[in-house]
């Protein structure tokens, strides 16, 4: 620049103009140079300011994200307490509602089982009533037979024909008395037999109940018992069928002396 003014002056001016003008020039560079400066230091003056703003804009931005993000944070972590804290609740009612089944199951179980022993039990009462039923009858018939044999003592009891009621007795008719009695004195022994071997399965029958590796003996017991029922109404219609022929016998004897049968007065 200053070569520049140098040329000038060498052509045009003198030296005092040339100076002048330099001075000038000076100044007005100097002032340039002063505008330029406070130009940029406006410019930086300003820029500084909206850097500041900017900051301060993006500082108070990141003060409220760090607000936002601290509460989320703080209600995170405090729903995830109560997550946990419900998580535990139900892990506790879930282990509680685990020992309320187990204990219903064994309830189940041992109500289960008293039924079963309960029906058990019922099964073998009604075992035990059908069977002493079943000797009732026995017995029953076995007394049948024991009063039918008294009546028919009574047609063959020689007293009966020469004190009671007397008649008069042949030889065939003594003969037919004594037939009456042999057949009166088996049938009371098979009525006998009977009553025996009644009571010895009644005794086995009671003796191995409830025991199953008895149950044969048991079975056997009431199987015996039906045949012997069966073998006991036999031996019932021999003593009636033997209580009609001695009937008839007594009546006839004494029918022509108007006789009545002592068992038919008390009927």
């Amino acid at each position: 620049m200053i070569n520049l003014i140098l040329i000038q002056i060498q052509h045009n001016q003198s030296l005092e103009e040339a100076t002048k003008k330099a001075d000038e020039l000076e100044k007005q560079i100097s002032t340039l140079q002063d505008t330029l400066i406070s130009a940029q230091n406006d410019k930086i003056s300003s820029l500084t300011g909206d850097i500041g703003a900017i900051v301060g804009i993006f500082g108070l931005i990141f003060a409220i994200l760090s607000l936002i993000s601290a509460v989320a944070i703080i209600y995170i972590q405090q729903q995830n307490r109560k997550a946990t804290e419900n998580i535990k609740h139900a892990k506790e009612i879930m282990s509680e509602a685990r020992q309320v089944n187990i204990e219903g199951n064994e309830i189940n179980k041992s109500a289960a089982n008293e039924l079963k022993e309960v029906q058990k039990k019922i099964k073998e009462v009604d075992f035990l009533m059908d069977f002493s039923r079943k000797q009732s009858l026995v017995n029953a018939k076995i007394n049948q037979c024991r009063t039918v044999m008294e009546i028919i003592s009574f047609y063959l009891d020689i007293n009966t024909y020469t004190v009671q009621a007397p008649v008069e007795l042949t030889p065939m008719d003594m003969r037919t008395l004594q037939d009456y009695r042999k057949r009166m004195a088996d049938i009371s022994n098979k009525i006998d037999a009977h009553f025996n071997v009644v009571n010895l399965l009644v005794e086995s029958f009671h003796k191995n109940f409830g025991n199953n590796e008895e149950k044969f003996h048991v079975d056997n017991s009431i199987e015996s018992l039906n045949l012997t029922k069966n073998v006991i109404m036999k031996t019932y219609e021999e003593t009636s069928a033997l209580l009609e022929e001695s009937r008839d016998f007594y009546e006839n004897k004494v029918s022509n002396r108007g006789a009545t049968s002592p068992v038919e007065k008390e009927e």
